[in-house]
């Protein structure tokens, strides 16, 4: 009989520990999740942050490739405009070498005609 009771009273014994240490897991348990639950809301401030961050880089890196291709289109536009300058410019500069070159063959027609109108009368005076 006294075992029996030594052995009762050990398993109320146990039953006790039990009991504490299963409200010591639950207690563990609930601590476990409301940690998890703020570092799960930390992270997700985290990279809401990030986000808005990554966001705000973005934006800077589209108004900058905005502005590169307004410059790169201006400068199209202007290389465009220099490139018909230079091509009317060649026109030009055919053109008056063409004309100059007729001025200079009138001119040597000039010049041949006054030569032999001079040789005309030399040759009447001799």
């Amino acid at each position: 009989a006294k075992i029996l009771k030594d052995v009762a009273h050990q398993v109320k014994s146990l039953e006790r520990q039990l009991r504490a240490q299963n409200s010591e897991v639950s207690q563990l348990s609930a601590k476990h999740e409301d940690v998890r639950r703020k570092l799960s809301m930390s992270t997700n401030i985290i990279s809401e942050h990030e986000l808005k961050k990554l966001f705000h880089e973005r934006n800077t890196l589209n108004n900058h490739v905005s502005k590169l291709q307004s410059r790169l289109f201006a400068l199209k536009s202007s290389l465009e405009q220099k490139d018909r300058f230079a091509a009317e410019a060649q026109e030009g500069k055919s053109h008056l070498e063409k004309e100059n070159e007729m001025l200079r063959k009138e001119l040597e027609d000039i010049r041949k005609a006054q030569n032999s109108q001079k040789a005309v009368p030399l040759l009447l005076l001799l």
